[in-house]
């Protein structure tokens, strides 16, 4: 068991002064790191420092379908620095979201590249490929229809 006065003390189940503490700072820390992040993200100026968080937090992801939902994150951060227009960013974390062409756009990158379909959509933010094949032709994306019913079949 860790000692007093450490953030994972508390975590395992101590409750006294000094791990309350410990837990507290790093609470205060975390909030900090993510309203840095918010502020630089929402005024467009500092793309590295969310690059840099959603970088660092891959590493030490486990579950693939959280790592999977950041790649997603930062191949929508690399859209916006190519300057594509129409992103979105809501208040709170998780909430960025690109347009349906551009997701279209970037599933078509990733599909000219060789990245397997399923891999592609799921990176694109769709959970069925069908799913995406109706935005494409909502969105009137011929470039995306096409390469979604080439390779499904």
């Amino acid at each position: 068991m860790s000692t007093h006065g450490t953030r994972t003390r508390y975590v395992t189940g101590c409750r006294c002064g000094l791990c309350r503490t410990a837990n507290r700072e790093y609470a205060r820390e975390r909030d900090r790191r993510h309203a840095r992040i918010r502020d630089a993200v929402a005024a467009g100026t500092d793309l590295d420092v969310l690059v840099d968080h959603l970088e660092a937090r891959a590493e030490h992801v486990a579950d693939p379908a959280r790592r999977d939902e950041i790649v997603r994150l930062l191949a929508i951060v690399e859209s916006v620095r190519r300057g594509r227009g129409g992103v979105t960013l809501e208040r709170g974390p998780g909430r960025t979201r690109a347009t349906a062409a551009e997701r279209l756009d970037d599933l078509v990158d990733l599909l000219e590249q060789g990245v397997p379909r399923e891999d592609a959509i799921r990176r694109c933010g769709w959970t069925q490929d069908r799913s995406a094949l109706r935005a494409a032709h909502r969105t009137g994306h011929q470039r995306a229809a096409f390469l979604l019913q080439a390779v499904a079949a």
